[in-house]
């Protein structure tokens, strides 16, 4: 059994309440990736992120960079103004992860195993889709929970890149 933690706050006006619309914006939450226009794409292998990145780029008129580790992550977000694909084992260094998220949006292409795997065979990347399979779960088991402390943004990647440009552009401009 699992026990959560539970706080009590004290509000104004503990009977009113407030929904957030899509694209409606919260007055009390500023984010200091709001004005940067560095756009961070992460995910495994297989998730769409590159095509997605040189989509982004090619629409915002942005170049496309890569960050294969966490030098090159903190060069980028030094930086001007790009679409960055980022490779997971960044994640490994958590000071790194917290640069990306204050540096630009974050947007997390969310795949399953299985469609990772596919994905990899296809392409001629991998072999073996049960193998490639089993490591991907093993990947996602440990880089998932790191990509969700780093997010802003999840976009669904079973999805054709071409098809998630339109909602990752209406996402940039929040």
């Amino acid at each position: 059994m699992v026990d959560f933690i539970k706080k009590k706050y004290e509000v104004e006006a503990p009977d009113e309440k407030k929904v957030y619309g899509k694209g409606e914006r919260r007055e009390d939450y500023d984010a200091a990736w709001k004005s940067s226009s560095r756009h961070f794409l992460v995910g495994l292998p297989g998730s769409g992120r590159r095509e997605l990145a040189g989509l982004m780029g090619e629409k915002l008129e942005l170049p496309v960079a890569h960050a294969a580790d966490a030098a090159a992550a903190k060069q980028v977000c030094e930086g001007g103004s790009a679409v960055v694909v980022v490779d997971a084992a960044v994640f490994d260094d958590p000071e790194t992860a917290a640069i990306i998220n204050r540096s630009g949006k974050v947007f997390y292409l969310m795949t399953d195993a299985n469609t990772l795997a596919r994905r990899l065979v296809a392409r001629g990347e991998a072999a073996d889709e049960e193998t490639v399979w089993q490591d991907l779960c093993s990947k996602l088991e440990k880089y998932e929970p790191l990509f969700m402390g780093s997010l802003h943004f999840i976009l669904q990647g079973v999805a054709d890149p071409a098809d998630l440009l339109d909602d990752a552009l209406e996402k940039v401009a929040w």
